[in-house]
């Protein structure tokens, strides 16, 4: 229900309004006034509840009324202001000449709504309900006359009724929210001294919650291994040479439209993964998002580690290079691991280190725990790829002789080998002492791998990139249980969407509001997005390279987009990335409510649901 798109449009004789159309495809109008010294606004009704107006382009609005002419305007900046109202108008005006009405709410609040009228003359209203779906209504207008004679007319909008946060229910039953119980953002930007803060939660309050599905609470009370895979691309990955990434790729959760968000930059990439949020792209690499988290002691608690934490389970994060790299050793407590990097897993050597060695060195540790959490950055697919400076391509190069490709293709395939043989040791092991069934695996990459040239990686590829060199960022998310059936899955997701979709999975309760990912099983729309801001739909592909050109292309059949169409979409993005950079660096989690995040992150919280 959030606004895609605002318009100025004339409005009977001598008026204008600004026409809003939401992301359903209804459309409301706020009628436009002029102040004394001729400013232009609307009244509104904020997120608080309280009467807000927003300002309007004076001169835009002036044309718009003595041309008769309508006109594209952005008001992104006064979302919270224009969004649906919550509650029942308290009276109507129709007008059939505009096929409109409009409804006069009690803090003086007026929107005017489509009214259709059929060729019998019945009229009907076009709104939103409490599932952010189009509804219409039936709108019934009967003739009555007062004490004195004087005829009237009463207008209803039958079944127009107050709901919780949007227009009239429409009568279905509402899935519960992936939300916190408690969280209250409206209140907290009415509390706040901080104007950022302000700023931060009356966003929040604006975007709409994931809702619980068939899948939330899947695996609950199982075990999680979750891998960051170096530079891995499904372009390596064969049933001959890595069979156990084949198998694992084709069973399971199999994601046929899954998009790496990086295109390198392991740290920010790995932040992405463990938290669900867009680093601060404005930070150096080497003095990142993740040092920025340690360095100033930003609250981080609304991570996978915290969650496993409150529910009596060690979270462990290991790493088969330096600790200090991306100072890993200082980054990884901070979201609640225990962390070991090469130099306290022993037995490692090389450049880059086997994946093979670090899950032999470790698995030990937590293998018979009675539930355990164990994260691994791994790095045998790290560049250059070279049979004979690489020490993992090295070491399987004999296998990889007989490919029919350049060198570092071969050598790179020869860096996979290495991540599914590691994969391999753990299933074995894991059956072997019977916890296979009750583990989830999840693997995705940090980033494609750039170390190989664009022809070496098309080579691989075996074609081009799509979408004019956009596509190199296609990849895939393993996410796996041995006795699971196969699921697949279509819809649009990328490295952001990972964290709350295991959030959902091992049915946590946590707030998805929070997060620039969304849970991939739930009805929200898919929106992979890539650092540069590019974004695939279901149906579109954006490549933001082209800015202002709108440089789209349609797949599976999908239409050209409707003028404006990608606007909401290019501003959803953007305002993802801003949020989840302002949540940072304004460590927008201390302010939260910590009794109630503790509460929801409790094993004692989660025994009695």
């Amino acid at each position: 229900s959030l606004p895609r798109l605002y318009t100025l449009c004339p409005y009977l004789e001598d008026g204008c309004v600004l026409k809003v159309e939401y992301q359903s495809g209804v459309t409301a109008s706020y009628p436009i006034s002029f102040s004394d010294s001729g400013a232009a606004s609307v009244t509104a009704t904020d997120v608080s509840g309280a009467l807000s107006t927003p300002a309007i382009d004076s001169e835009l609005a002036r044309a718009c009324i003595e041309n008769k002419s309508t006109a594209a305007i952005d008001m992104s900046a006064s979302v919270a202001s224009l969004l649906p109202m919550a509650a029942a108008p308290s009276s109507y005006g129709i007008n059939d000449e505009a096929k409109s009405l409009s409804a006069t709410y009690e803090n003086g609040t007026v929107i005017i709504y489509n009214m259709p009228i059929d060729a019998e003359g019945n009229r009907q209203v076009e709104t939103v309900s409490t599932r952010g779906e189009k509804v219409t209504l039936d709108v019934s207008v009967t003739e009555a006359e007062d004490e004195n004679g004087d005829k009237y007319l009463i207008i209803e909008a039958e079944g127009w009724q107050a709901s919780e946060g949007y227009l009239p229910d429409d009568g279905r039953d509402d899935s519960p929210y992936n939300i916190i119980e408690g969280l209250d953002f409206s209140a907290i930007a009415n509390s706040a001294s901080d104007e950022n803060i302000k700023q931060i939660a009356s966003y929040l309050s604006t975007v709409e919650p994931t809702k619980k599905n068939e899948y939330t609470g899947m695996f609950e009370g199982y075990n999680l291994i979750m891998l960051c895979a170096e530079s891995f691309s499904p372009i390596a990955v064969s049933p001959e040479l890595t069979p156990t990434l084949y198998k694992m790729m084709n069973s399971g959760f199999v994601f046929s439209n899954y998009w790496t968000t990086w295109p390198s930059n392991t740290t920010n990439a790995e932040y992405s993964f463990l938290t669900g949020l867009v680093p601060d792209m404005s930070k150096p690499k080497k003095d990142g998002t993740f040092l920025y988290v340690y360095e100033n002691n930003i609250t981080m608690n609304l991570t996978l580690a915290p969650y496993f934490n409150g529910a009596g389970i060690t979270s462990r994060a290991y790493h088969n290079h330096t600790d200090q790299y991306y100072g890993r050793s200082d980054t990884h407590p901070c979201l609640g691991f225990v962390f070991k990097g090469k130099e306290q897993i022993g037995g490692l050597k090389g450049w880059p280190e086997s994946d093979l060695v670090m899950m032999q060195n470790t698995l030990h540790e937590y293998i018979n725990d009675e539930q355990f959490f164990a994260y691994y950055m791994t790095v045998s697919g790290h560049h250059p790829y070279s049979l004979t400076s690489s020490y993992v391509a090295k070491k399987n190069k004999d296998l990889v002789a007989h490919l029919n490709y350049s060198d570092a293709g071969k050598a790179y395939i020869a860096c996979t080998i290495e991540l599914d043989r590691a994969l391999e040791y753990l299933i074995t092991e894991l059956d072997k002492a019977g916890r296979l069934d009750e583990t989830v695996f999840c693997l995705s990459t940090d980033h494609y791998p750039y170390g190989l040239s664009d022809d070496e990686h098309q080579e691989l590829l075996g074609r081009k990139f799509y979408y004019d060199g956009l596509g190199i960022h296609e990849s895939a998310l393993i996410l796996w249980n041995s006795k699971m059936e196969t699921v697949k899955v279509d819809k649009p997701c990328c490295t952001l969407d990972v964290l709350p979709t295991l959030l959902n999975l091992f049915g946590f309760d946590y707030d998805s509001r929070l997060y620039s990912g969304r849970d991939i099983f739930s009805d929200t729309e898919g929106i992979a997005m890539t650092s540069n801001q590019s974004f695939v739909l279901a149906d579109k592909v954006y490549n933001s390279r082209y800015g202002l050109r709108y440089k789209y292309y349609t797949r599976f059949g999908g239409k050209k987009p409707e003028k404006g169409e990608l606007d909401y979409y290019i501003n959803e993005v953007k305002n993802r990335f801003a949020m989840a950079a302002a949540i940072l660096n304004h460590n927008f989690y201390s302010y939260l409510d910590q009794e109630l995040i503790t509460k929801a992150q409790s094993w004692e919280q989660r025994k009695t649901q």
